[in-house]
């Protein structure tokens, strides 16, 4: 009697592990499934960044009176669920020694996301423009849709 007890037992404790496993298992794999975006929706933001082209360039270039900018793109970001503009900034010098900045901004905030500034007069050739736009390049590209 006392071992079919202890079988019962171990049983009803397997049960309830095996159970308790499956349970938890699916809860982790909710977890980790992406949300449905609507494409649709994605779609209208995309073109809503795109017509705001010719103001975002109006506003970049209003707020610059001492340094030359220059508009490279406009997009919509989900990282940010904004669109965001993306343009150069000479601030001084002239060409091939200049200083400047590249730079990507939430047009709606006026939020600056990323911003590297490079030095062509320099002698160290990492701060040049080259290898800066590299890397703000692909700073740039966590933001931008896949």
């Amino acid at each position: 009697m006392q071992q079919q007890t202890l079988k019962i037992a171990l049983a009803i404790v397997i049960t309830v592990l095996v159970t308790s496993g499956a349970h938890f298992m699916f809860y982790i794999s909710k977890q980790n499934v992406p949300p449905k975006i609507n494409s649709d929706l994605v779609f209208d933001k995309q073109r809503q960044c795109v017509l705001l082209r010719e103001e975002a360039m109006k506003k970049m270039e209003g707020d610059f009176k001492m340094a030359t900018p220059f508009f490279y793109d406009i997009f919509y970001s989900p990282v940010t669920d904004s669109c965001l503009y993306s343009y150069g900034l000479l601030l001084a010098g002239e060409s091939p020694n200049e200083i400047g900045s590249f730079n990507l901004v939430d047009y709606f905030s006026g939020k600056t996301i990323v911003s590297e500034k490079y030095d062509n007069s320099s002698a160290n050739y990492k701060q040049n423009s080259p290898d800066i736009r590299e890397k703000w390049n692909q700073e740039v590209k966590k933001y931008m849709p896949n």
